[in-house]
């Protein structure tokens, strides 16, 4: 699975999005390959691949995602890894190509053997034919030591790849296969060299230090049976055809927001983030946000080596830059450059009543002080962020765990709460007809006390910026259309020096015209 990691960025997430995810739309069924796959290019693999890449879908589950495979076309069942699925619940959705997905079901599961089935709207993808599962004759393995097969899936945020190798060991319900299978492949089909799937690949030896693909795990396809039979008496039975919104194909491009974050100030973000909401904290992130953080922490970062260069008489060209270095990575694997909006809704952290209570009579009959005993504020169920009004469905997130475990003389912190992770396109910040920033609330259903949500409405200055920060963006996408930015004032409080000096703050006003 692809999970949000945390470097130093605002809100201490990063964005886990895909850079292109896809081939060409699922408009056509599992078919000899075409021309694009004759001549010299062709292989056994150009065509296994081409006979799998429509069955073969990126599964959405909350904060997490995996590879599946149709195993039944009439249903619209899929298959997958359980662990792909999580805590999800009802946020699980399936990309059939890069412009469609819809709401997936699950369906059946087994977190022992860690498979699952999903059932989607089959008129979604009338043109997908399910994949082959392998069989073996009476008394014959369906797979052996030494014998090829190939992996395919969504890995690291890649668009569909297939790797290959050999089936290294078989055991009961298992098999281990030196075929790369790396976070995103799980759930994915592994294939033999007639492409039917033979098992369905779960997991990468992580300790495996050595150099060279090492050895993958997955688990046998005759495990899929019993839940696909179960499944298949439900087939009468389909979900809703629910087209759900697409991650953008386009990215904001790196050099554009380089160069804007050298002339932005930092201090315009302080707004966008923890802004209190009950007992939680909430922060807007955008690209550029991401990149003026980057900047401020890449100057204090090398302001030495700077000195150093300098003295050595460097070029500007042969310099060191932590942006250049985060640039390369994000071009061929990140996606932090993704014109989209994240919120993170993070729990409060704060001292228990028994604690507090127990440490203020110590202090106050002059006992022993001990550490302050710590606990999460909130718990995140669900996050619903509505526009005007109007509910507005992300482009993918959910909720998922943070764990802490501290023990010291000052601090005792024991506890385990989610927080919530949503992305949306900039798109439902933009300003109305009128021109002013339209109301953004959101609805914080709380574990500690379901239903009864906490609402509030973002800033609307939080709104603007954040809507504001992507002007580069369109005018570089689409330099005809107009973009009507926000504008603001600056509101300082009144003191000895007439405000001047003193925490100031920003406010939206109403924009001009376009």
């Amino acid at each position: 699975m692809c999970t949000p990691r945390s470097p130093a960025l605002i809100g201490g997430f990063s964005l886990c999005l895909p850079l292109t995810l896809f081939g060409p739309p699922a408009s056509a069924a599992i078919q000899a390959p075409t021309a694009t796959t004759s001549g010299r290019h062709s292989t056994a693999e150009t065509l296994l691949f081409e006979r799998a890449r429509h069955a073969v879908f990126r599964i959405e589950a909350g904060l997490g995602h995996g590879s599946g495979f149709l195993v039944d076309a009439a249903g619209g069942f899929v298959a997958t890894n359980d662990h792909v699925i999580g805590s999800a619940g009802r946020d699980i959705s399936v990309y059939f190509d890069s412009t469609t997905r819809v709401q997936a079901r699950l369906v059946t599961r087994d977190p022992d053997g860690d498979l699952a089935i999903l059932q989607v709207p089959a008129r979604a993808c009338p043109a997908c034919l399910a994949l082959p599962l392998g069989t073996a004759k009476p008394g014959e393995p369906l797979v052996v030591p030494g014998e090829r097969v190939y992996a395919l899936g969504y890995p690291l945020n890649q668009p569909l790849t297939i790797t290959g190798g050999l089936v290294g060991s078989v055991r009961k319900g298992a098999l281990l296969t030196d075929a790369a299978i790396n976070p995103g492949n799980s759930g994915g089909p592994l294939i033999n060299v007639d492409g039917a799937v033979v098992a369905v690949n779960t997991f990468r030896d992580v300790d495996d230090r050595s150099i060279g693909s090492g050895l993958s795990g997955a688990v046998l396809v005759d495990q899929l049976q019993p839940l696909l039979a179960r499944s298949l008496a439900m087939r009468d039975s389909t979900p809703p055809d629910t087209r759900l919104p697409v991650m953008p194909l386009v990215r904001y491009p790196i050099s554009l927001l380089k160069s804007v974050a050298e002339t932005t100030k930092y201090e315009f973000y302080d707004q966008l983030a923890d802004i209190d909401i009950g007992p939680f904290k909430v922060t807007i992130s955008t690209p550029l946000a991401q990149m003026v953080k980057r900047a401020v922490e890449a100057q204090e970062v090398t302001k030495r080596r700077q000195r150093r260069e300098e003295k050595a008489g460097l070029s500007p060209a042969e310099r060191y830059s932590d942006l250049s270095q985060w640039r390369d990575w994000s071009e061929y694997v990140g996606d932090e450059n993704a014109p989209v909006i994240a919120i993170l809704v993070e729990p409060k952290i704060g001292e228990t009543f028994g604690s507090a209570l127990g440490r203020g009579l110590s202090a106050a009959f002059g006992g022993t002080v001990g550490p302050a005993t710590l606990q999460f504020k909130g718990d995140v169920h669900s996050v619903t962020l509505k526009r005007n009004g109007q509910s507005i469905p992300p482009l993918r997130g959910g909720h998922g765990p943070m764990r802490v475990f501290v023990d010291n003389a000052w601090i005792r912190l024991k506890d385990v709460a989610d927080l919530g992770y949503y992305i949306f396109s900039p798109e439902i910040f933009r300003p109305d007809s009128a021109g002013r920033t339209p109301t953004i609330t959101l609805e914080i259903e709380d574990l500690k006390s379901l239903g009864k949500p906490q609402t509030d409405t973002l800033p609307s200055f939080g709104v603007a910026r954040a809507w504001n920060d992507f002007e580069g963006f369109y005018q570089a996408t689409k330099p005809g259309e107009a973009f009507r930015r926000y504008a603001f004032i600056e509101v300082c409080p009144s003191g000895p020096m007439g405000g001047a000096g003193q925490q100031c703050s920003y406010e939206v006003k109403q924009p001009g015209p376009p």
